[in-house]
């Protein structure tokens, strides 16, 4: 209701039917949220009344009850009693679905109910005794769960880029590329301008670089000379060897990269647009979140066409992951709804 519904009317009712039933949705969408903000909520109580006006005069008095009225409260209750999922009844109604499944016999049903729910007592008790390693309800890992890497570098220190919670769809999978020029310059590149350790020299190196590369477009400098200049910076280094643990980012990744179909990342699942293809669910859509909300700039959205382990450091290896993708016009081809509903133009 709260997603799809404003997507599946759209274009079969006129603009004020949906503009109301979409106003509706946002409003559970919001109030459903594992975060509440007040002053959000002090919006929504006073936009909740113009929206309940709105399907007045769309659908007929037959259709309003005490149910279509309990809206309008919602909002207080979520200020008085925080988010919904402490206090809603969807659990419970769960948990009684559940109990009416394991019903065998429909002349005892409350014996039926009693026996199961014992067994499932008994087991989940024993479990608890189990050998950790053995797999229970109790120590089941996430359906997306992507473990925490901990490879620490000569020196005890650990980049933050070697350390994203991350695994491969398929252990085994994979293939082994070599990577061009240019591409490997560039994801060298980035690697370097997202990495927490590298940013103060960032900084030096933008107060020095029109010095260095005169004549040269100022936007264009960190894509096109930062690596070579970091990596003099870092083999030089200071006498008081406060570099040497970025040594293994400063030269460039192994030539040969691992091009995989799917990976799991912070708790998302992620395919590449011609593995997914013949899927029923996709997951090749990615979302970016612009540094800065101004009129020049916003969230960026694309498809993932490959997935990438770049290997630093051939004696230790040390491994980033890379999405290639394919980005749309965020300017052109991407427009925000005042609902906060996002349309792209897959042409664009």
């Amino acid at each position: 209701m709260q997603r799809l519904l404003p997507i599946a009317i759209r274009g079969f009712v006129s603009k004020e039917t949906y503009e109301a039933v979409t106003e509706l949705c946002m409003f559970f969408r919001v109030l459903c949220s594992k975060t509440l903000h007040v002053d959000d909520l002090h919006k929504m109580k006073c936009n909740v009344v113009q929206t309940l006006c709105k399907l007045e005069k769309i659908f007929p008095p037959c259709f309003f009850d005490s149910m279509e009225h309990l809206v309008i409260h919602l909002a207080d209750e979520a200020l008085l009693g925080g988010p919904v999922q402490y206090r809603w009844m969807y659990q419970y109604e769960r948990k009684l679905g559940l109990i009416k499944r394991r019903i065998r016999n429909k002349s005892q049903v409350e014996g039926c109910i009693m026996r199961e729910h014992l067994v499932n007592e008994v087991a989940t008790y024993c479990s608890l005794y189990f050998d950790p390693t053995i797999e229970t309800r109790h120590n089941r890992e996430p359906r997306n769960f992507a473990p925490q890497h901990h490879s620490f570098l000569s020196g005890g220190s650990q980049l933050s880029v070697f350390n994203v919670p991350s695994r491969r769809l398929y252990q085994k999978g994979g293939t082994r590329r070599r990577m061009s020029v240019k591409d490997l310059k560039k994801a060298h590149t980035y690697v370097l301008l997202n990495c927490a350790e590298v940013y103060p020299y960032i900084d030096e190196f933008d107060k020095v670089a029109p010095q260095l590369y005169p004549g040269k477009p100022e936007l264009l400098l960190r894509d096109y000379h930062f690596a070579e200049w970091f990596e003099n910076r870092v083999t030089n280094g200071l006498p008081d060897g406060s570099t040497r643990h970025l040594k293994v980012l400063a030269t460039e990744p192994s030539i040969y990269a691992q091009s995989h179909n799917g990976y799991f990342v912070n708790g998302y699942k992620f395919h590449t647009q011609h593995y997914g293809k013949g899927l029923v669910t996709s997951n090749c859509g990615v979302c970016v979140r612009g540094e800065t909300y101004n009129a020049e700039e916003s969230d960026y959205y694309g498809l993932l066409d490959e997935i990438l382990e770049l290997q630093y450091d051939s004696n230790m290896p040390q491994t980033v992951v890379l999405f290639k993708c394919t980005w749309f016009d965020n300017k052109n081809g991407v427009l925000v709804h005042k609902n906060n509903m996002v349309d792209v133009k897959h042409k664009s």
